[in-house]
């Protein structure tokens, strides 16, 4: 038994995806993900068997919408990033 969820990520910062030699911008996208329940176990789990995001961002205008590939390794590290990015270091909030 297979499942697809879609969800939005946001990206207040551009950011670089490994297949990728350009950043994308910063925006939310959407991350479809197909799975696939695994059968030998006595509870619901799933294993993921692919991971792709729509692009470009979903508040971008456009008649052409790709499916990137990636692992949610790549998306997890990304999002990471984009949240320290965010973050004030330290030695600038002091005075």
């Amino acid at each position: 038994m297979n499942r697809t969820t879609e969800t939005e990520i946001r990206f207040d910062h551009s950011f670089l995806i490994e297949s990728l030699v350009m950043p994308l911008a910063a925006g939310t996208y959407r991350l479809t993900v197909d799975e696939e329940r695994i059968e030998e176990l006595s509870f619901a789990a799933y294993r993921t068997l692919a991971a792709h995001l729509e692009i470009p961002s979903i508040e971008t205008p456009s008649l052409k919408r790709q499916h990137l590939q990636v692992t949610r390794a790549e998306i997890d590290a990304a999002l990471l990033k984009d949240q320290q990015a965010a973050r004030p270091r330290a030695t600038e909030d002091r005075v």
